[in-house]
Order: structure tokens, then sequence, then C-alpha cells
């Protein structure tokens, strides 16, 4: 009741407010009805302010009366406030509001736009639909009413785009009568509302019904027909090229019909604006519906080959690309072709469309990206001596787009460099490739490259003499590039190219974005060059270098602190000492200042601590000094992570010169400080630090009191819930115990704590468990003052297994290891028999725990594994104490018995690995245990196994008779060991593999479901392709249904091999993509999205998200809801997905290949679970969402039309919402939100 009262209350008041408002808003001072307005909107913005229905319609009268006010402003506040208050409104007042606005426009107000539909609240859809079902038949009317050359006929056209873009696919209704006033529109005269009558059209299109849609495109395509004037066909080819952007697929489906009309016009054409449209509209068909453009390819291809070239104004000299390549200075004047100017030449603009229409054509054909390179490539690069900078940025774009398909191919070229001495290498170019690195395809595209690099060279050589700015950026972005594709390329040309640069980034006129590009460009060469090509040419490098790092703008100064710190090795290698003074010089410069950009302040004490560890001896003045300066940056918060990594490069360099003993004094209670911080970068950087300065033998001033404070700061480091902190924090304790025992002796007690503790966690393996084992290894065998002696350690370790209940199964192994590990460190070999004497004790004291009996079976493996000898000339004999336990009860104790009996074998070969062979032959039913004993030998041998060249001469001989083996189990165990043996490093068994690779994927066909499983990987594909594709259909013959009690459940028994398709199918995405015909693969990548496993979708929404950024050519959707009654697992299963979605709205969100529009972000109504910033809560994670709900029908979706290229992605109930969330490619912005269905509590 108190707060019915309270909210009453608050309607009173705003009630009388209101009045007040009114009242000034009908004062005869302006001033009182401006700010009057002003109160108003201001209160409403605020949501400080309630309307009960009779205020508003007082304020909605009022407003409207004010679009007529006398003062201009006044009227233009009112139109603002107006968008304020449709958002806050009912129904009935906002459809008052279009009535009067609608009638005032057609009386000549345009006051309109902007108001009601800029600011309608979307998430309210009966509202919008509703209001816009009254709103668009009345628009209708006014462009029935109005003059053609009214104004207000072009704001009305504006305001029904507006509509249909917004709010299309609510208003179905009207589509029919909207779409029949558009039309005729496209009949008048005037440009300007022919243009948006097209844009409103193609918005509709996108979201209209089918029949609707094919209506409409069959009045474009019997106009374009009958067309006669160059302004009638323009109007018709632009208003097809529209329909594609926006619904491309299903206008794929006209296009045998429209690409012939519009070759036929531009052949036919002499008009230069009108062959424009059609080269625009040509490139659009191409990325839009790339499939159906293939048989049109070579027509275009003559089409844009003489239209690149259509210049018929100015004459080319013949000899331009003779003239000299050297590079003359900035002030030289430029060609007379940049002096050209005429402003009746419109040619332009058709070799201006005919560049971008090639670039579709390279973009939309990957499968035929050879041709390419080797028929438009040349044509390309004759034209980048283009006379206007237009024309010739997008030639450029062009180039660089065939240089960026082909990183696509060969994704990373530098790891295909020759470097293995044992083949022969394959020459392309000047470049030295693996010839078992590059498939066929990819050299062929690499050499068809190659073969342009001189002639391309040269051209763009030429181009950084112009003084155009833009031209000369997008010259060293597509020498970049060049150099990203056929490294090691630009070696020949560095005479040439290096005094470009230097105009580039000296040249005070120079822009700084020109400069990042030019420094770009020269670490790129850097990179993929061998040091030796820079021996003459490095004093201009570094001239070059130390003028960048100079610059006033700090993203050029950090740019070039990024090439000084590349530069190091070159140095090293070309005997370049004599420059280190000049270039160390302006870093030392950078370093100093205080009041610099963070970004510079990182590079510079990173440069520097680069170099003081590389070249102390070429500067030795200037090393004390880096180091104070070093150490005043570790007093520094947002630098001391990079002065500590820094001093880590120094401290392992052991450079003589570098005297450290005049900052260790400061350094050490610094480390102990550190180690306090919660930063965990800060932590691990310091604790390199602190191994690196242990490691180092003449650093007097280490051995200190505060050395001491350190090793008492380590203890608390050492837990699970980092191990990588507690490996390091070992490491560190391990070299003190070696360097500086006293220091440590002080405490060993908490240091051996945390180590017991750790022991006992389920996660400590791997590295964090050898630096314990080491930790303690060196404990025992070093002198350390007040340590535990051999059982007193040992019942430390072990206590744990005496005293704590319910131990993991890790913290056996690591209680064990530590075991071993101590009796073998000790060296006394009496102790470590009576060790193993009480260990067997243990084990077959029949009133011994479980828990003691299995730490024993890991003890005495592990003292055969560490401390062998202990076994030897020993009445104890561990392989039978251990066979009992194989009878246990105890699946624990019997995986227990069979690992230890591996680990005597691994440490005495010749005495228990018969025995384990033996047991194998005449113990059938022990089979499995032992096979893991013999599993645990197998695997300490991997790290020290004979090289498997051994094996290699038998390999092919052995393959074809085990994978063609009547028994499914030799196949499957073939299948098997092949997989280990590929990997992503070239080695010599390579070629072996590629012989018989044809008899392995033969696998993929087996009879039997466990092969097939294993047997998906990568070659073949034109073969082998549909079998992986089949794999991933739902196979009803392997689901069967098990009965679990009272219910059923349904088991699927080929989930595994779909997953494995699936995974095949995500790596041939990123290192196949030449060999995919991409949507055949999308097809198959839907089936995964249709999945109902977890694991398939989010395996195929990571596809989608490869796909976006490789082809964005595809059409996904989801609708799935959790189950009513889902338990908390289905729940955050669903939650995941929902991640994975909205991860791939933004991944298609920022597609730059068709030019996607920018996606606007919605606000969703629902405080509990969306936002008023365009966020909405999954879980507990707030994503970012733009662009909600596409205007896109179910029938404009439909597969059969062509080719899936309209992106298309529904989200429903996210997190209990109702959400729509889609993308359209290349039309205009169509997205909205729609409202949610119900609310979380």
């Amino acid at each position: 009741m108190a707060c019915v009262s309270a909210n009453m209350a608050t309607t009173a008041t705003s009630a009388y407010h209101v009045a007040q408002l009114i009242d000034k808003m009908m004062s005869v001072d302006k001033d009182y009805r401006f700010m009057a307005v002003n109160d108003l909107m201001r209160e409403l913005q605020s949501n400080s302010m309630r309307l009960d229905d009779d205020s508003e319609k007082k304020v909605v009268r009022m407003l409207i009366r004010l679009l007529d006010d006398s003062n201009g402003e006044v009227q233009n506040l009112a139109v603002k406030c107006l968008g304020t208050v449709t958002q806050r409104v009912k129904e009935a007042q906002a459809e008052t509001l279009v009535d009067a606005l609608c009638s005032m426009m057609v009386a000549g107000s345009d006051s309109l736009r902007d108001t009601v539909v800029g600011h309608l609240p979307v998430a309210n859809t009966m509202f919008v639909t509703n209001l816009m079902k009254r709103l668009v038949p009345k628009l209708n009317t006014a462009l029935e009413q109005t003059k053609p050359n009214d104004s207000v006929r072009l704001e009305v056209v504006d305001i029904i785009g507006d509509v249909l873009c917004r709010f299309g696919s609510l208003i179905t209704s009207v589509h029919k009568e909207t779409q029949k006033v558009l039309l005729d529109q496209l009949l008048m005269e005037r440009p300007a509302l022919k243009k948006k009558a097209t844009i409103a059209l193609g918005a509709m299109m996108a979201v209209c019904s089918h029949e609707l849609f094919k209506d409409t495109m069959d009045v474009f395509v019997e106009r374009l027909a009958d067309a006669k004037g160059t302004h009638s066909v323009r109007t018709y080819v632009i208003a097809l090229t529209c329909v594609a952007k926006s619904s491309g697929a299903r206008f794929s489906e006209y296009i045998p019909k429209v690409v012939p009309k519009v070759i036929e016009q531009v052949q036919s054409a002499d008009d230069d604006e009108l062959k424009e449209a059609l080269l625009q509209s040509l490139e659009t068909f191409l990325y839009r519906c790339p499939r159906e453009m293939t048989a049109y390819q070579d027509q275009v291809l003559k089409i844009v080959t003489t239209d690149l070239t259509y210049d018929p104004n100015y004459s080319y000299s013949d000899d331009e690309d003779d003239q000299s390549m050297e590079i003359g200075d900035g002030d030289t004047d430029e060609d007379d072709a940049e002096d050209y100017s005429d402003d009746d030449d419109m040619s332009w603009k058709v070799r201006r469309a005919s560049a971008k229409t090639i670039e579709a054509m390279i973009v939309s054909r990957r499968d035929q990206l050879s041709n390419s390179v080797r028929t438009l490539g040349p044509l390309l690069i004759s034209r980048l001596r283009e006379r206007e900078e237009n024309v010739r940025i997008d030639i450029y774009n062009a180039y660089i787009a065939i240089l960026s398909q082909a990183r696509l191919v060969v994704p990373n070229a530098l790891a295909a460099l020759h470097k293995d001495e044992s083949e022969e290498p394959i020459k392309i170019g000047n470049t030295l490739f693996s010839p078992s690195a590059l498939s066929g395809e990819q050299q062929q595209l690499l050499e068809a490259i190659a073969a342009q690099s001189e002639p391309l060279l040269k051209a763009v050589m030429r181009q950084l003499r112009l003084k155009s700015p833009r031209t000369r950026s997008l010259s060293f972005e597509l020498l970049a590039n060049f150099v990203r594709t056929l490294p090691g390329s630009l070696a020949s040309y560095l005479p040439s190219l290096l005094p470009g640069l230097s105009n580039a980034v000296l040249d005070r006129s120079s822009g700084a974005p020109m400069k990042i590009d030019a420094l770009s460009l020269l670490a790129r060469v850097i990179k993929s060059h061998e040091h030796s090509v820079f021996t003459p040419h490095l004093e201009s490098v570094v001239h070059l270098t130390v003028g960048a790092i100079q610059d006033s703008f700090y993203k050029v100064s950090a740019e070039g602190l990024s090439v000084a710190s590349l530069l190091v090795p070159v140095i090293r290698d070309c005997s370049g000492g004599r420059l280190v003074p000049t270039l160390y010089g302006a870093i030392f410069e950078k370093l100093k200042i205080n009041d610099i950009d963070q970004e510079v302040k990182e590079r510079a004490i990173y440069a520097a601590g680069l170099y003081i560890a590389s070249f102390a001896d070429d500067i030795p003045d200037m090393v004390p000094t880096t180091l104070e300066l070093m150490v005043e940056r570790l007093r520094n918060e947002m630098t001391r992570l990079y002065a500590v990594r820094a001093l880590v490069m120094i401290v392992e360099s052991r450079a003589p010169l570098v005297d450290l003993t005049p900052i260790a004094a400061f350094l050490l209670p610094t480390f102990t400080d550190f180690l306090r911080k919660n930063s965990r970068a800060l932590r691990i950087g310091t604790l390199h630090l602190i191994e690196a300065l242990l490691l180092r033998k003449d650093v007097p001033a280490m051995d200190s009191e505060d050395l001491s404070q350190i090793f008492a700061e380590l203890p608390p480091l050492i837990r699970e819930s980092d191990l990588q902190i507690s490996q390091l924090s070992l490491r560190c304790i391990t070299v003190g115990l070696e360097a500086y025992p006293a220091r440590v002796a002080p405490h060993l007690t908490p240091i051996l704590a945390a180590v017991i503790h750790l022991s006992q966690s389920a996660l400590l393996q791997g590295a964090t468990l050898q630096a314990s084992l080491d930790m303690i290894e060196t404990l025992v065998s070093n002198p350390v003052p007040g340590k535990p002696e051999f059982e007193e350690l040992l019942d430390q370790l072990t206590a744990p297994v005496y005293d704590v209940p319910n131990l993991s199964k890790q913290a056996f192994q690591s209680i064990s290891a530590a075991t071993g590990v101590v009796a073998a460190a000790s060296g006394d070999l009496e102790k470590a028999r009576s060790l193993a004497d009480k260990l067997a004790d243990q084990l077959q004291n029949e009133t011994s725990t479980d828990a003691i009996r299995l730490f024993s079976l890991h003890a005495l493996g592990e003292l055969g594994r560490r401390c062998s000898r202990v076994y030897e000339d020993s009445a104890l004999e561990p392989e039978k104490l251990i066979i009992p336990a194989f009878n246990s009860p105890s699946e624990d104790l019997k995986a227990a018995a069979a690992q230890a009996l591996g680990a005597l074998a691994v440490g005495n070969h010749a005495r228990f690995l018969p025995f384990i062979l033996n047991e194998i032959q005449t113990q059938p039913k022990r089979q499995y245990l032992l096979l893991h004993a013999l599993k645990e030998v197998i695997g300490h041998e991997s790290t020290n196994m004979v090289p498997i060249e051994v094996f290699r001469s038998r390999i092919s001989e052995i393959w074809p008779s085990l994978v063609t083996s009547p028994s499914a189990r030799v196949r499957s165990a073939a299948v098997t060991a092949v997989k280990f043996m590929i990997s992503d490093e070239k080695r010599p068994v390579d070629a072996v593999l590629q012989q018989c690779i044809g008899e392995f994927l033969q696998t993929m066909t087996d009879s039997d479901l466990n092969v097939r499983r294993v047997a998906l990987i990568r070659n073949l594909l034109d073969v082998l392709l549909p079998s992986v594709y089949s794999e991933t259909q739902v196979r009803k013959e392997l689901i069967r249904e098990v009965e679990m009690g009272p219910f059923k459940h349904q088991v699927d028994d080929g989930l595994d091999l779909r997953k494995s398709a699936f995974e095949c199918m995500y790596t041939l995405l990123e290192s196949c993509l030449e060999k995919l015909e991409i949507f055949e693969f999308i097809n198959y990548v839907e089936n995964g999205l249709r999945d109902m496993h977890h694991d398939i979708r989010l395996l195929s929404y990571l596809m989608l998200m490869k796909l976006a950024m490789l082809c964005p050519n595809q059409l996904t959707q989801l609708q799935t809801k959790p189950k009513s009654n889902a338990v908390k697992q289905e729940i955050d299963k669903q939650d995941e997905l929902k991640r994975a979605v909205i991860r791939v709205v933004l991944a298609l969100q920022v597609l730059s290949v068709i030019s996607l529009p920018r996606i606007r972000t919605a606000f969703l109504g629902s405080k509990s679970s969306c936002y008023s910033n365009g966020t909405c809560r999954v879980g507990e994670q707030h994503w970012r969402i733009g662009a909600l709900q596409p205007l896109i029908t179910k029938e404009s979706t439909d597969r059969t039309h062509g080719s899936p290229s309209v992106y298309q992605l529904y989200i429903l109930s996210l997190n209990g919402m109702s959400i729509q969330c889609g993308l359209i490619g290349l039309g205009a912005p169509i997205y909205q939100c729609c409202s949610p269905t119900r609310h979380i509590p």
C-alpha cells in the first residue's frame, strides 16, 4: 500500500509539473517556450517524470503546436522533444502524433524526420507493429498526393526507407502496397528520389515474402530489358545491385536473367557513369553470388581487362616503365600524369569500378587463385602507373587482395623456408623452400607470384617517387604483404627500397600513418630476410631507425624502438658493433624521459635491456647508467614489470662487463616487496629474475640477509592454486640450496611444509612435480645446515599417507616419487634397502590399510625406477610382491601394481622386462594390467627412443599388410600408429609416409566403426572428402536405447566418429582451405549446428567463426531452448552455446570482405536481462550485442534459391529472453530488437 501511495503521489506531482511546463509553452516569450520544452525533455530523459493519460495528451498536442512556432529554435527543440516523448507515451497518443505529423508533412512541414520513426522503443514489438501499420499507409497516400518535384515527396520516401530498414519484418501486410508506390517513384525524373526509392526497395526485398520478391524482380528485369535511355538503364541496374546486396541468396536464381543483360549493356554503353553502375553491379554479383557467376567469369574478365585501361583522354608514354628506379628527392616534380586534370573526364570512374570488380573476382574465386594471379596480376601491375589517385588506390587494393588470398593458401610461408640440410630445397624466386612443407597447389601459387616479382617491384619503386602520401603508404602495405607471401623476395631491391623508406620516415612533411607503414615494412623485411643481405646497408637502416626513434609522435617512436630491437641479431651477425653507440644513444634518450607515452616507455625499456644484454662490450660507459635507470623504473608501478623482464635478459646474458653489484643491494629488498604484490605477472617476472641472479656466481652482494628474506617469502607461493608460480619458487629454492645453502637453511621448515602440502594435490604433475623432486634431491645431496636426516625427511614426506584420509591417486604417486628421490640422492644403499624392506612389510601386512598398501606399491616401483641397485644382490624380489596385488578387489591397487611393475622395468630392463613379457604370454587374465605396465616402460623410453629413421626402410613394406589385415584390431592399431607419426614438424619419415598414405587413408571407408573413427586426417582430399562429409550425419542405426530402471536413455555409438569428422573438418579449414569447395563445406557445417550434441555444436560454431574470417559466405540458424526440467549441467552447456553464438555474431560483425554495414547497438527493454548500453547478461558474464533481429523472413533464407550468401543468425531464448540476432551483408543496416517474452527474477 505504501508503494502504491508513493506512486500516486509521484504521478500527481508530475501532472502538476507538466501543467506548469505547458503554461510556459504557451507564453508569448520565446525564451520561456524554449526553456519549457528543454525542461520537459530533460525530465523525460532522466525518467524523473511520469505522464498519466491526460498529461500525455496535453504534452503531445502542445509539442505538435510548437512545430509551427514562429521561432526556429523552439521548432527544432520541439522536434527533438517529440523523439523523447515517442519512447514514453502509450499507443493511442503515438497514433495521434503520427496522424498529426503526417497531415503537417503533406501540408509542407518536414518535421517528421528523426522524430517518431527514429526514436520508437524497438523492444515493444506490438506497439511498433501497430504504429507502423498506421503510419505506412499514410505515407503511401502522402506520396500519391504530392507533386513529383515537391521536396516533401523526397522526405516521405526517405521515411519509408527508414521504416523498412528498422521495422520491415513487422509490417508485411503493407509490403504490397508499399512496393507499388516505390516502383512508381523509379519512373520519376528526379535522381535523388529514385535513389531513395531504390534504397527503400532494397530494404523491403530483404524481408518480403518470396512471392513479392519474385514479382518485384520480374518488374526490374522487364524494365531493364525495355529501358531505352541511359538514366533508365542506370536506375534499374542500381536497383538490382541493391537487391543483390541485401538479399543475395534469393537473388542468385535471377543471375542467368540479369547478368547477360548487364554484360550486353556494358559492352554497348558509351556513358561513363552508366558503365560505372554496370561494373558495380557485376562486382556485387561476384561477392553475393560467386557460384552462380562462375559461368560468366570469362566474359567479366574480358570486360574488366578492357575497361581497366579505358582512358580515352590521356596517352601513356611507352617508356614509362623503363624509367630509372632510383628514388629522387621528395621535392622533385610529379609526372605529367599527376598534373593532368580534366573536370569533364569521367572515365576514371570506369577504371575504378573495373579495379573493384577485379578485386571481387579475386576474392570470390579462391579455387582459381593461381589462374587469377597469372591473368589479372600482370594487368594490375601494368596499371600501377594510373594517373588518377582514386583509381590507383583501388588497383593497389586489388593486388593486395591477391597477396592476402595467397596467404590464406600458404598461411605461414616463413615456416616453410628451407632449414633441413638433409633434403634438397626448391627455389621459388630468390627464396629456398622445403619441398615437404608445400603442397603442389601452394608451390604453383608461389611460383606464379614470384614470376611477377620483378615487374611488380619495379612499378612499386617508381610509385615511391610520387608525393602522394596515400600512394606511398599503399606501396609500403603492398610490399609488406608481398614479403609475407614470399619471404626474402626484396633482397636485391634493398638499394632502391631503403631511400624510399628513409624519405618517408625522415621527411618532416610525411604524416605519421605513412611513417608507421614504412617502419612496419622495414620490420617485416628484417624478420623475413637473411641477415647477411643487410651488411652493405646497415648504416642506412640504423640512420633511418634512429630518426624514427627520435620522432616527436609517440606511435612512430614506439615503432622505431621495435625496429631497433629487431636489429639486434642483424647487427651481431653483420659485425655492426660500431653502429651500436649511435643506435643505443637514441634508445637511451627515450629511456631517460619520464613523461612520455606508456607504449614508448615499455619498448624503450625492452630495447635497452636487449642491447645491454647483447652489446655491453660496445657501450661499456652506458651500462652503469642504464642499470640505474632500470632501478628507477622498478620504483614506478607502470614500468616495473617491463624493467624486471629487461633485467632478466641482462642477467641471463652473463655479459662480463655488466657488473650487477651496485644494484644488487637495492634489488633484493625490492624483490621481497614484489613477491607480496597481487600482480601475478610481476611475481612470475620477479621469480625468473631471482633465479637468474642466483645462478650467477659473480655477484658477491647476493649473499646477504636480504636474500634470506626472499627465501622466507617463497613458501606461501608454493600452492596448488598456481602451479606455475609454485614451479618457479621451487626452482629458486633449488638453485639457492646449491649456491647459498646457509641463506635457505633458516626457512627449511616452512619450505618443506609447503612442499608436503603441495604433494597432496591432485593437480601436481609435469614440470611442477619435477621441480619439487629436484628441490628434494638437491636438499638431500648438498650440505645444508640443519637439514633433516634421512629417516626424518622420509617421515615428513610420507606423513600424509598415514595421517590424511582420502588422498588423491596423484598424491600417492607424488609422495612415492619423492620417497624414491630421497633414497637415490642419499647415496646410502643400506638405508635404501632398509626402506624397501619396510615397504615390503607394509604391503604384506594384512592390517595395513588400502592407502598404505597403495603407497607401498608406488614406492617400491619408484625405488626401482630411481635407485635400481636397491634390488641387486638382495633377497627382496619386488616383482613377486607386486603380482599378488593384481588379485586385489581394489581397482586402485591393481592400477598401482601395474604402474609399479612398469617402473621396476624402467630402472632395470634386463631383469624386469622379460618378466613382464613372460607374464603377458602366460597369464591371459592379467594381460590388461600387464600391458599397462608395459605402457609405463614405453612411455618412459619415448623420451630416449631410437630414432624413427631406423625403421624407415621397413615402413613401406609393413604398411600394406597392416591396413589390409582381416583383423579390425590390427587395422585400427595401424591407423592409430600413423596418427602419432604425423606431426606439424618436418621429419625424414614424411617422405616414406607420403608413399603409403593412400592405403592408410582408404581406412576411412573401412567397414569397422573403430577403424573409421581414428582414420580421419588430412590428405588426398579430392577422393576422401565425401567420406569425411558422410560421417557428419547422425546415423540412426548407431543409436540404441538403454533402459536405466524406469527410464530409457539413448546412446549414440556414432558420436565419437562424428566428432572426429568435425575435428577433421576444422583442421582442413585451417590448413587446406585451397582444396575445399566452400559452399559444400558450409552445408556440412550446418549439420553440426543442427546436431543435438553439445561438443559438435561448439566445434561447428568455431568453424563458423573461422569461416567468417576466411570466406564469409554462409547461412546459419540456431533455435534451441533448454528443457523446462533441465539440470544444472544442461543449463551450463546451454550457456556455453549462447556464448559461442554471441562470439560468432561478433566475428561476423567485423567482416570487411563484403562491406557489412556497421552494426548498430539496439537498446533492450528488459532491465533484468539486458541493459541500455546494449549488453546482454548470459550466465554470470556480460556480452556486447549489436544488431538485434534482422529483417529477414523465413522465405528470404530458403536455401533452394541459390548460394548461402545472406548472413542470418537467430538466437532464441537467450537467458530467458526471446531475442533474434541477425546480420545481412552488403546492404542497408537492417536491424532491430524484439521484446522479451519473460523476465528473469
